[in-house]
């Protein structure tokens, strides 16, 4: 999604936490709004890493 966020010409971040804890989740908020200066949208993709 970063990818074609960026190849449209807009800014994107990403950054993998376990936004069911807290710490990791308010560590995004933080991180956004240090290189942003503010948070605008959100996007939680939950994903389960599956290995063989």
């Amino acid at each position: 999604m970063v990818d074609e966020i960026r190849t449209s010409g807009g800014e994107a971040t990403a950054v993998v936490a376990d936004v069911s804890v807290f710490e990791q989740a308010k560590a995004i908020a933080d991180r956004t709004v240090e290189v942003y200066g503010r948070l605008d949208t959100w996007v939680d993709c939950p994903a389960i890493r599956a290995d063989s």
